[in-house]
């Protein structure tokens, strides 16, 4: 990219993320990111219909290591879905429901949170405190999603990083996810949400 064009859009930002954050639906903040930063570089965007077929071809994938000071396995061949134009993959060997402690989906339900944002900051708490695991990335926030059987938003990676931006409630790697303490006290303090 030119500098100017680079300059142009550094500019250019915040106004984007204004427009973007007028709508509610994150799907939709993805499509209207995706349309306006289009149209700045002036870029065509495809009107090709994402697929959500799983993926033919047999992937197989090395889980992170997300054990309490253990290394990451080989695995079996694993469940690749796509997600708006991403692929993401379940780590086959990521337990959310253990012997001993409470399963993800309970988990979710005593926190009962009614956000993907707020979806996010539990199923990260969960995975470091509950489950001591040390890398989270967007593919077992995808597993998460998948074992709760809750939809998977639309560009998982976008919204998972837009999220980190505006609620400052975990890190926005999306590949090396970890919760802030304000993160840490918004799902021990905040969550359920009082009636009211």
């Amino acid at each position: 990219m030119a500098t100017e064009s680079f300059g142009e859009l550094l500019q250019e930002m915040p106004k984007i993320a204004e427009a973007v954050n007028q709508f509610s639906s994150e799907t939709v903040q993805a499509q209207v990111y995706e349309t306006l930063m289009a149209a700045l570089l002036g870029k065509q965007i495809s009107q090709e219909k994402p697929s959500t077929e799983p993926k033919k071809s047999g992937a197989k994938k090395t889980a992170s290591s997300h054990k309490p000071g253990g290394a990451g396995t080989k695995s079996a061949t694993t469940t690749t879905r796509s997600s708006g134009k991403e692929t993401h993959s379940v780590v086959p060997d990521l337990n959310l429901r253990p012997r001993t402690g409470k399963s993800l989906g309970a988990f979710i339900t005593a926190k009962a949170p009614k956000t993907n944002e707020e979806h996010f900051a539990v199923m990260i708490y969960y995975m470091q405190k509950q489950l001591k695991i040390t890398s989270i990335g967007v593919d077992h926030i995808y597993t998460c999603f998948s074992d709760i059987k809750v939809r998977v938003p639309s560009s998982l990676r976008t919204v998972l990083g837009n999220a980190a931006r505006r609620k400052g409630w975990f890190s926005s790697s999306v590949e090396d996810l970890k919760l802030t303490t304000h993160g840490e006290n918004f799902v021990d303090h905040d969550l359920p949400h009082e009636e009211g």
